[in-house]
């Protein structure tokens, strides 16, 4: 995104001007835009991707299943998620009176099936865009867009859903199927607390897919916006997929306020925690490019969005000289326009031709079983990035 586009964002909960904080160029990918800013707005305490076109956006979800962690058999990390979230709402679902429950973005309905085995007594109704409509447990039933209702539920779940909305104000309709004593249950990742949980990946917390990064400040504005209080907070850092914990916040909130205000915690603004962040990948990177500016050139493993933003300035391969990038999909990729830029080779070749060159692996997920793969090859050095 060009910077000249930066100052015409507006912020999706109070419209306001928001400032750029930075840009990042990703690989292309159906629907989705290939370059972004990262946008903040100091008033709501809250930062934003751009662009982001609704109608793109909704396309691309409906091709892509993304929340691999809301799965109908869960391996045991996953379901130690669940059973924490279920715990969370156990005082709402501990009645014996039956509540209707709806859960928005629900995945494989991960956590549909958990509730559903702690407390029967509830119907349990999921909505995804990729939800499979068929077999399930009594009590709980699947569809891909939100249907006209009658009944009104007494539960809405929004797990690690509100992050990749992009219209919050239209998004507040599904309110419309909340009962008026109901309850509204969200959890989203926590990004005034990013720095505190490094990832692997080079400025991994800011990507395409999570629109909104929401502090607790910026999630009370949204949910006042709506018409909600804030009833319940505390954090939720959940075993991640790369074996590491991620920082989120779940939250519960009613039409109804508390009769004890909830007191929020003091912490920095979220721009100040984003700039910490940024600030920690910075001296991250120049760690990386100190390590490997002894070699002349370089071999990458992986053509993805890990490799741009490795590539992006300032990144941990922004200064090297790389000979050839090994991908799966050469062949296509040498007809395409980043041949103008860059060799691309398959694992074969490449081990034949050069395998005296460090290899530097720059994919997000089972790097290691691919450095080993490519240790294997012969390659003489190989560095997980």
């Amino acid at each position: 995104m060009a910077r000249s586009m930066l100052p015409e964002a507006s912020c999706p909960i109070c419209a306001a001007h928001a400032n750029g904080v930075l840009e990042l160029h990703l690989a292309e990918r159906r629907w989705l835009p290939s370059a972004i800013a990262v946008a903040s707005c100091a008033a709501c305490d809250f930062a934003f991707i751009c662009p982001a076109d609704a109608e793109n956006y909704a396309n691309y979800y409906a091709e892509t299943t993304n929340d691999l962690l809301s799965v109908s058999n869960p391996c045991e990390t996953e379901q130690r998620r669940f059973d924490t979230q279920a715990g969370f709402l156990s005082p709402l679902l501990s009645e014996a009176a039956p509540k209707r429950v709806l859960d928005i973005g629900c995945g494989s309905g991960g956590l549909l099936h958990t509730l559903q085995r702690a407390f029967p007594q509830h119907s349990y109704h999921g909505v995804d865009p990729n939800a499979v409509v068929g077999a399930a447990p009594r009590g709980v039933t699947f569809s891909r867009k939100l249907d006209d209702s009658t009944q009104p539920f007494d539960l809405i779940i929004l797990s690690h859903t509100l992050e990749h909305v992009v219209d919050l104000t239209a998004f507040a309709s599904v309110l419309e199927v909340l009962a008026t004593d109901g309850s509204l249950y969200v959890e989203v990742p926590d990004a005034s607390r990013y720095a505190d949980f490094p990832r692997r990946e080079y400025l991994y917390y800011f990507d395409r897919l999570h629109i909104n990064h929401f502090s607790m400040a910026s999630l009370e504005k949204l949910l006042a916006g709506w018409g909600l209080a804030l009833n319940w907070s505390s954090c939720h850092d959940f075993p991640y997929k790369d074996g590491q914990l991620y920082p989120a916040r779940a939250i519960l909130a009613s039409r109804q306020a508390p009769t004890v205000p909830l007191l929020l915690e003091l912490k920095e603004p979220l721009l100040a925690a984003l700039e910490r962040y940024r600030q920690a990948e910075r001296g991250k990177a120049q760690d990386w490019q100190a390590r490997l500016a002894a070699f002349p050139q370089i071999l990458v493993y992986g053509f993805g969005d890990n490799f741009f933003r490795a590539r992006a300035a300032g990144g941990p391969l922004s200064e090297l000289n790389i000979l050839a990038v090994i991908d799966r999909r050469w062949r296509d990729l040498n007809e395409s326009r980043h041949a103008a830029d860059y060799s691309f080779m398959g694992l074969g070749q490449a081990a034949e031709q050069h395998s005296q060159i460090p290899v530097v692996v720059a994919v997000s997920w089972q790097a290691e079983t691919i450095a080993e793969t490519l240790s294997d090859a012969g390659f003489a050095q190989v560095f997980i990035l």
